[in-house]
């Protein structure tokens, strides 16, 4: 390997780097929809929503400082008939007397006798938009008991899909499943990092919720041992984004090794078709 090779190289790479994008990663379809979704989208504020705004003006006028926990009950698991790992999963970990139904269904009038109870939405990102715009009339009455699914690879960012269709409100109940994996047991993948000042144990990559039902997904996830935190909606809407930053790191810190195996291996001449910004990370 010679200098001009290696400078050659640098040059490549300077001419496509820009001062927010790495390396376009090597990702499946469904990582390539994460990120997509996952790049200035982050910045745009929830206020083109006059629904959120006054929903959040109310929580202000409330005063109110503890989140009202729902517990764990059965429940309504909607999944696509080509995606039923999490669905699956979710129905594992209840109590039983779930209901699992298929899009296009419409909703029971009460499940194991309770008339309001939570309805997993667990339809991939893909198929999302146009799930919502097909809703039955029996669940479009029924919206407010609506458990979004973000995060991990399969799920990744789906805000801008919420915002788009109305549903991105501070009332809403959004799981991020980032913590766990359900292959080949359910499993907690979250990580202890010590003491905080405060005396708390500090958690990295525990799921969390926010919303209505908030409660119910965290008493869930508890009896397979999963941590899962509930809070607040702008809260939960850091931790999401801060899940993106990290998940993004990986897969595109993967994409410099494949680069660098690429130029050991070819050259830097042969790199330059290769390299592409990836707008994973939020301006």
């Amino acid at each position: 390997m010679t200098i001009s090779n290696v400078i050659a190289f640098l040059v490549a790479m300077a001419a496509t780097l820009s001062p927010v994008a790495a390396f376009s990663p090597v990702v499946t379809t469904q990582q390539k929809l994460f990120v997509a979704s996952a790049s200035t989208q982050l910045n745009m504020a929830t206020w083109s929503d006059s629904r959120a705004v006054k929903e959040y003006q109310e929580f202000l006028a409330s005063g109110r400082q503890d989140i009202e926990k729902t517990p764990d009950m059965p429940s309504v698991i909607i999944k696509s008939e080509g995606e039923s790992e999490l669905a699956d999963a979710i129905v594992q970990m209840g109590l039983g007397g779930d209901v699992v139904l298929l899009p296009g269904a419409e909703a029971p009038p009460d499940v194991a006798g309770n008339p309001s109870y939570p309805i997993y939405i667990t339809v991939p990102p893909q198929q999302l938009r146009e799930f919502l715009k097909n809703l039955p009339p029996t669940f479009q009455e029924r919206t407010d008991d609506f458990i979004f699914v973000s995060g991990g690879p399969k799920y990744g960012n789906i805000e801008q899909i919420l915002k788009d269709t109305g549903y991105c409100r501070d009332t809403m109940t959004q799981f991020l499943a980032s913590g766990f994996k359900t292959k080949p047991i359910i499993e907690d993948t979250s990580s202890k990092m010590g003491m905080a000042a405060n005396g708390d144990e500090k958690i990295a990559g525990e799921c969390s919720a926010c919303g209505k039902w908030s409660g119910s997904v965290e008493e869930r996830l508890a009896k397979t041992n999963i941590r899962c935190k509930t809070v607040f909606y702008r809260e939960w809407r850091r931790l999401m984004v801060s899940w993106i930053n990290i998940y993004c790191f990986k897969i595109c810190t993967h994409r410099w090794r494949l680069l660098i195996i690429d130029f050991l291996s070819v050259g830097a001449k042969h790199l330059r078709r290769s390299l592409q910004p990836c707008g994973c990370s939020p301006n």
